[in-house]
């Protein structure tokens, strides 16, 4: 099978899903908020702006732009570090997810507000809930305003597609979502798997525009500027310092890190967590 084009370019929108492998990814509310918790990581560390997001049991959903080349880097810490959460609090041992996880480029200005509806109505659904306002594990009661939206959250910018005053917004957000019932899934429409939008839009990208250079060189130019671990505690005296620059270059887990300085993958976050609120 060939292997799909990495298509990542600033200002991307892709819908991104992964799924358990072998049992719910989810067994309690701690773990959904243990889960949001390092989305808003990530949120803030890549710069990702959700549109809409869904925790299910065994999968979780997301609509996300992201404003640097970087969905795979943000993937992989937000996959990452709550399976090591995870694995750690429910005494598990191996892979959480099934396989790698999987995003499908979307166009904008056709699909952006078609998956936003998908993923709203999933809790319908799958029969979770019988009102999607009582459903607290999506963006949807944060989007319509029943709970405070978390600053990742592109609320407004979603609602003004609807309306500019944001009372008259939330009521035809709602009207909207709700249609949407019964309705074939907007998703029935990728092609090549990983592409969502019209005949143009999907040639445009096969094409390979936004590609600098293949994805093999891009990976082996990525490793070949890896810095060693080692060189950052010679550079950085300060433990935490350099816990937190080894962890924000990319290249490294918290568990990698923690195992290398000696402390566990919490007294990483927690050092990646000052670091980063003394930085701004």
């Amino acid at each position: 099978m060939v292997r799909p084009l990495r298509l990542e370019f600033p200002g991307a929108l892709y819908y991104v899903t992964s799924r358990g492998d072998k049992y719910d990814i989810y067994l309690d509310e701690d773990d959904r908020r243990a889960w949001l918790e390092v989305l808003d990581q990530v949120c803030h560390r890549f710069k990702w702006i959700i549109f809409a997001y869904c925790q299910m049991d065994r999968d979780f959903h997301l609509l996300v732009e992201t404003m640097d080349c970087n969905l795979a880097k943000g993937m992989r810490q937000l996959n990452g570090v709550y399976t090591q959460y995870f694995n750690l609090r429910h005494n598990k041992t191996g892979p959480l997810y099934r396989g790698r996880y999987k995003a499908i480029l979307v166009q904008k200005k056709r699909y952006l507000l078609a998956v936003t509806r998908h993923i709203a109505l999933l809790p319908l659904y799958r029969d979770m809930t019988t009102t999607l306002e009582n459903w607290p594990w999506s963006s949807y009661p944060a989007t319509i305003d029943t709970v405070k939206a978390p600053q990742w959250l592109a609320r407004k910018k979603l609602l003004n597609k609807f309306a500019k005053k944001r009372k008259k917004a939330i009521q035809a957000y709602r009207q909207f979502i709700m249609e949407g019932k019964g309705l074939p899934s907007p998703l029935e429409q990728t092609q090549h798997q990983i592409l969502l939008g019209d005949d143009d839009f999907v040639a445009r990208y096969q094409q390979g525009i936004h590609s600098e250079f293949p994805p093999e060189r891009a990976e082996s130019s990525d490793k070949a500027n890896i810095l060693p671990l080692h060189s950052y505690q010679q550079r950085y005296p300060n433990k935490k310092e350099a816990m937190a620059r080894a962890y924000l270059s990319g290249a490294y887990t918290m568990a990698q890190i923690g195992d290398h300085f000696g402390v566990n993958y919490m007294t990483v976050s927690r050092a990646v967590r000052q670091f980063e609120k003394k930085d701004d």
